[in-house]
C-alpha cells in the first residue's frame, strides 16, 4: 500500500452540523415550530420541512449572507482530535466543500477561529472527484454525501462515509460514525504502511 500523504475532509454532515444550523435560523427568522423540524433523513430534508427547492436555496442565501448561518455552530465533537493525529502524522489536510461564495470568507473565519485551518481550503465548481485528481498523491476522505464520495473513491481516493440517516442505505463504501473514528482509521493505515 503506497503510503497516505493527503486528508480530505468535507464541512457540512461531516465537520460542521449544517442541519442544526439551519434549523436554528428557521426557528428565529421564520418563526417555524421545532417540533415540525425533524432531524434530515434525506437530503431533500427541507421538503419534509415544508420547503421547495427554490425556497430552500433563498432561506440558506439568506441565513448565509444576513445571520451568519456557516459560523453559528460549534465543530463536530472531536474535530480537534482528528486534526491533532493529523498534524503528528505529517499529513497534508484538505477542506473540499460545496459551500456557495456567499460562505467562503464566512467559512475561512469559521475553520481559523475553531483552529481547524487547513492546509488547503477548496470550493470547487465542478466535482470533488476533480479535486482528488488535482491533489494527486494518496488521498483519504471523509464525506456525508454518497455521490461525492464515491466520486472521489473512483478519482483514486480511499472514500470513508460520516454515518449519517441520509446515507444509511449505501453498503459499498467503509463507513465512521465521527471524526475520531475517522482519525483512528488515518492512524492506523498510516501504521501499519511502515510494518
Amino acid at each position: 500500500m503506497n503510503q497516505i500523504t493527503d486528508v480530505v475532509i468535507d464541512l457540512d454532515g461531516v465537520v460542521y452540523p449544517f442541519a442544526d444550523a439551519f434549523k436554528q435560523y428557521c426557528v428565529r427568522n421564520l418563526h417555524l415550530n421545532p417540533k415540525t423540524l425533524d432531524y434530515p433523513t434525506r437530503w431533500e430534508f427541507y421538503e419534509d420541512w415544508g420547503m421547495t427547492r427554490t425556497e430552500f436555496d433563498a432561506h440558506v442565501l439568506d441565513a448565509t449572507v444576513n445571520h451568519g448561518l456557516y459560523a453559528t455552530m460549534l465543530p463536530e465533537y472531536h474535530a480537534d482530535y482528528a486534526w491533532q493525529v493529523i498534524r503528528e502524522l505529517k499529513l497534508t489536510l484538505h477542506i473540499v466543500t460545496f459551500r456557495p461564495p456567499e460562505a467562503h470568507h464566512q467559512t475561512r473565519r469559521w475553520l481559523d477561529d475553531h483552529k481547524l485551518t487547513p492546509d488547503h481550503l477548496w470550493f470547487p465548481t465542478t466535482s470533488k472527484g476533480d479535486v482528488i485528481k488535482e491533489i494527486g498523491g494518496k488521498s483519504i476522505a471523509i464525506e456525508d454525501n454518497v455521490d461525492y464520495a464515491l466520486d472521489m473513491q473512483r478519482a483514486g481516493a480511499t472514500a470513508i462515509l460520516r454515518t449519517q440517516p441520509w446515507n444509511s442505505s449505501c453498503t459499498e463504501l467503509l463507513r465512521v460514525d465521527n471524526l475520531r473514528s475517522f482519525a483512528q482509521v488515518i492512524n492506523h493505515l498510516t501504521n501499519e504502511e511502515y510494518l
